[in-house]
């Protein structure tokens, strides 16, 4: 659940045209948001790890959910350019990128001595990630079509949030064996 909230973020172009209209502004200032969403979702995935083993991962992925969610509420409110790259661009970006990696590599924690299965398993939650984007794409458009663009953005927010939280709420951190120093691996001397 909380990968399908997260990859709704590729929907962004949907936004485009319409933001144009509204404002007026260059439809390459208007497209270069998702460019800074795709900068700060894949240079926040580098603090990740470290927000994890401070917070846990329900906490995290909770706070990255509304995090996410208010950085789409507030996307309803821009008027300007500055306004929308901060809003969509770095708070949506990087709430998404810390996220992101999180769900997958808590999997592998879990079962440290099969990591090969279950990073093929985890390709599930990764594939929920991409079917955000396409499940949405109906709903934005939709909600862009009959409400407009900023409350599609507040409506957005409103309903990832919720699926975000949801889908947080049934994450639990692997626990790490440690008995011998290491990480993960627990050797037995016979």
């Amino acid at each position: 659940m909380a990968q399908l909230g997260l990859g709704t973020i590729y929907t962004w172009s949907l936004f485009n045209q319409p933001i144009v209209n509204k404002f007026g502004w260059d439809l390459n200032k208007v497209a270069l948001t998702f460019s800074i969403t795709s900068f700060a979702l894949s240079f926040s995935t580098l603090a990740s790890g470290k927000l994890q083993e401070k917070f846990g991962i329900k906490k995290l992925i909770s706070i990255c959910g509304m995090v996410l969610g208010m950085g789409l509420i507030l996307t309803s409110r821009a008027s300007s350019l500055p306004m929308l790259y901060i809003t969509a661009g770095v708070i949506v970006g990087a709430a998404d990128g810390i996220s992101y990696m999180k769900t997958p590599s808590n999997c592998i924690k879990w079962f440290p001595e099969k990591k090969g299965l279950i990073s093929g398993i985890s390709g599930i939650s990764v594939g929920a990630y991409g079917c955000g984007s396409l499940l949405f794409k109906y709903i934005n458009g939709s909600l862009i079509a009959s409400q407009g663009e900023a409350s599609a953005f507040f409506f957005w927010g409103i309903i990832i949030m919720i699926l975000i939280l949801i889908g947080a709420q049934l994450l639990k951190d692997a626990v790490v064996d440690d008995t011998y120093g290491n990480k993960g691996i627990n050797f037995t001397v016979k």
